[in-house]
């Protein structure tokens, strides 16, 4: 039995020491970009903020904005030698290969338009409830998920969750350095730059995002001003921008829809 041991442990440490390359150059870059419009949704009194992605603008509803990336995975040649050994790596684990100079979103009609960037905030953790587009295939589980929010009595972030495997709704407190919010896309910015930096905070938490495969199963969903519907009714297109700081210009027009 210890043979068999022995025997395993060197076969790791074969495989990591030939692979320590492809860790460091498994990156992703950045490929697509795309926005919609979100509006906050109820259910069973939950606590967290849920929302529904949607392009038809409703009245009377709290309304935001959502975007997220498709990506590709900056590959090498995949390492095998003449006994096999070959090593299996999260994609994009190494972080990416992009910097992102400016994000834009804007709102626009046939004559003018409006950047909306500076106004979209965060205050608590948003919880996607429908799909969003087709590659995301998610769906909200009201009986197994967590989510942030700020108890205003305390004034302090608590962790909401709803865990089968824990009996049902915990609360506990969250560390102020650990909150998964990003209160504007500003933060946004900052932490895409250096998320694969463990050592660089910004409060957010990316305890989930660890690789290219998870930055790409993720929404950044924020929040306009309360009764924005009275400007937002002028315009019938919401676009996104977004500049690289190697000159690669992602964009997305989305046109939008009135009740």
């Amino acid at each position: 039995m210890r043979k068999i041991y022995f025997l395993f442990f060197a076969f790791c440490i074969s495989c990591t020491n030939k692979t320590d390359n492809q860790i460091i150059d498994n990156s992703f870059s950045l490929k697509e970009v795309n926005v919609a419009m979100i509006y906050s949704k109820k259910l069973d009194n939950l606590r967290c903020l849920l929302y529904n992605v949607t392009d038809t603008i409703k009245e009377h509803k709290k309304l935001g904005v959502v975007f997220t990336f498709d990506i590709k995975i900056n590959h090498i040649a995949k390492f095998s030698n003449s006994s096999g050994c070959g090593c299996a790596i999260e994609p994009g684990l190494g972080g990416s290969a992009d910097k992102i100079k400016s994000l834009k979103i804007l709102l626009k009609n046939d004559k003018n338009e409006i950047d909306i960037t500076n106004m979209l905030v965060n205050s608590e953790e948003s919880v996607l409830y429908n799909s969003f587009e087709n590659f995301d295939k998610r769906r909200f589980d009201k009986n197994d998920f967590s989510c942030v929010c700020l108890d205003k009595k305390s004034n302090q972030y608590v962790e909401y969750l709803n865990k089968n495997y824990l009996g049902g709704k915990v609360y506990r407190k969250v560390h102020s350095k650990r909150v998964p919010i990003l209160k504007n896309p500003k933060d946004f910015i900052s932490w895409f730059n250096n998320f694969n930096n463990d050592k660089f905070q910004v409060g957010f938490s990316s305890k989930n995002i660890t690789s290219g495969r998870g930055f790409l199963h993720t929404n950044f969903p924020f929040w306009l001003p309360d009764h924005f519907f009275k400007i937002l009714k002028n315009y019938n297109v919401i676009k996104i921008e977004v500049e690289l700081e190697n000159g690669l210009f992602l964009e997305k027009t989305r046109e939008l829809k009135m009740i």
